[in-house]
């Protein structure tokens, strides 16, 4: 087998094009882009892939709808064009959800202002494939979503955006792209300082956080992508280097459905300060947030707070009188923190601050080669910004021989397909006569893996009793498991219940955890002792950072 042609760079030379640092999703954008294109890339993620930011969305691929407030047209034309790039090139994990927008007497944004805002927002998605918005009357509002609080309600519009059910195996499979294409990738691998002087970088020093040894990395160029932990990379290099991130702290709720729960994903504004959030379908659940408020605490211990839980669900039994949610209620609650750019002056706001990303070139703006930082970012976004680094850093390398840039073509791994729904009517009842597994197992695979089920139920042939259920609750098998450690790079209970299965949002029992784990310890050779502590951390860490805390 031939050694794809950047990898092939590397080890002739022992530099390597580019080092990007932060496993998000768009440190995993960039690596799959400039991997594809024939460059030399190293990727290394402190934890796991998608372990921060990009597990903690509202799960949507959007324009941005209200972004149009601050005159952010671009942006919002960008993310709407990239929608459609996402429903091309990974069907299986990204699909067209309905959203309705009731409109109060009382909200700040009226029914001309959100009529005009929806109009723009058809003209920046021209060429889409997903309908038209349409104006609802008050009763047609009611028609649809019997369940909304009736005083007041002027009307609504009904429009169409983007759900990724799992960002994580979006970041995963980009991953997977840039590993295919040649690239070195690294989970829990943490960096802890840089090669070079204040005047120059040469690449990277790295301790792996699991086993606790050192080792170097050269590279003619550094991307330091880790979103919101971006300023402490910069200050590995010169401790007293500025603030450029502004971090805001968004929580998430996941609850059963409720009386008069919605049918249509709903974008409101709440009541107590007119914030937009969303209560949208998810996965046989409801998905209600976000909160958006500064954040100065810990980031690697970022949880999800009562008062904040209370917020959010005040504000949706107010627009659904019946539902009568409490904190009881709340199933997971999950918190996460945006890089936002720095304002100039100071603010103690969120919500004017630009979702723009850019590149920061530190030789450009202080005269120290060999590294950029990125700035900001959203997850509908990733693939155009990944594009404009690796452009730039062709540019500023001078990288010969590099192709010209295909990830808005190239499917990602699993996605080629025509569309899910015709792919499901072909490969479902197959597979279930050759595993004996149910429809609905197939079925939960494939929006898993895409294509790359085959690979997961190719396993179940050579050893049977992984065709087993994990839970009785839940579609997942334990072929899951073992594909997860030998071709997913999982290493902790973690990575697979949170990042490569969602098992965290079905049921998850400690009889689960125990078949989970034995799996993992056989894969990666853990003994009793291992194993026990392996539970025990993920147990504590699913308390602390899925569980809402006393504020």
């Amino acid at each position: 087998m031939a050694v794809p042609t950047g990898r092939q760079n590397w080890l002739s030379s022992g530099i390597f094009d580019l080092i990007v640092v932060g496993g998000g999703i768009n440190g995993a954008g960039i690596a799959r882009d400039a991997a594809q294109r024939g460059m030399s890339v190293a990727l290394l993620e402190k934890n796991d892939w998608a372990s921060g930011t990009t597990q903690a969305p509202t799960r949507l691929i959007h324009g941005g709808l209200r972004y149009l407030e601050y005159f952010e047209f671009g942006l919002v034309f960008e993310s709407l064009q990239e929608r459609e790039v996402l429903l091309r090139i990974a069907p299986h994990l990204v699909h067209p959800l309905p959203f309705i927008i009731p409109i109060y007497q009382h909200n700040k944004r009226g029914v001309w202002l959100v009529n005009l805002g929806m109009i723009v927002y058809d003209v920046l998605s021209f060429r889409k494939s997903v309908p038209h918005y349409r104006w609802l009357s008050r009763q047609r509002v009611l028609d649809l979503e019997p369940g909304l609080d009736v005083n007041g309600l002027r009307g609504g519009v009904l429009y169409y955006d983007g759900q990724v059910d799992f960002p994580e195996r979006l970041c995963l499979e980009n991953v997977l792209a840039a590993r295919n294409a040649g690239a070195t990738t690294s989970n829990y691998a943490e960096v802890i300082g840089f090669i070079g002087n204040e005047k120059s970088i040469e690449g990277v020093r790295v301790r792996e956080t699991l086993s606790g040894k050192a080792y170097e990395l050269r590279s003619r160029l550094v991307v330091n992508a880790a979103g919101p932990w971006a300023d402490s990379i910069t200050q590995l290099q010169r401790h007293d280097e500025p603030k450029r991130v502004f971090r805001s702290k968004g929580t998430h709720l996941v609850v059963p459905s409720f009386s008069s729960a919605p049918q249509h994903a709903i974008y409101i504004e709440a009541k107590s300060d007119h914030r937009p959030y969303f209560v949208v379908p998810w996965i046989g659940k409801f998905l209600i947030g976000t909160t958006d408020d500064p954040y100065s605490g810990d980031m690697d211990d970022v949880r999800p707070l009562e008062d904040e839980a209370r917020y959010l669900l005040s504000e949706v039994n107010q627009v659904f009188p019946r539902a009568q949610l409490t904190t009881e209620d709340v199933e997971i609650a999950y918190a996460g923190v945006r890089a936002l750019p720095m304002a100039r002056g100071r603010s103690d706001t969120t919500a004017s601050l630009s979702r723009r990303s850019f590149i920061y070139d530190h030789e450009k703006e202080e005269g120290v080669r060999g590294l950029i930082s990125i700035i900001g970012g959203k997850l509908t976004a990733y693939r155009r910004l990944a594009q404009a680094v690796v452009d730039h850093a062709q540019r500023k390398v001078r990288i010969p021989n590099v192709k010209p840039c295909d990830t808005s073509r190239e499917p990602l791994p699993g996605g080629n397909m025509p569309n899910l729904l015709t792919y499901l009517q072909a490969e479902v009842q197959p597979a279930v006569h050759r595993f004996d597994l149910q429809p609905q197992q197939v079925e939960h695979l494939i929006k898993l893996y895409g294509s790359r089920y085959k690979d997961v139920l190719a396993l179940i042939e050579e050893k049977p009793e992984l065709g087993v259920r994990l839970s009785k609750g839940a579609p997942d098998i334990a072929a899951q498991v073992a594909f997860a450690v030998e071709r997913e790079m999982a290493q902790r209970l973690s990575d697979f219940f949170v990042r490569r299965s969602g098992m965290i949002h079905r049921e998850l029992n400690d009889a689960t955890v125990l078949a989970t784990a034995k799996i993992f310890a056989e894969y990666l050779r853990w003994d009793e002792a291992r194993t026990q502590r392996e539970i025990e951390t993920w147990q504590h860490e699913r308390a602390r950072l899925f569980t809402l805390q006393v504020s």
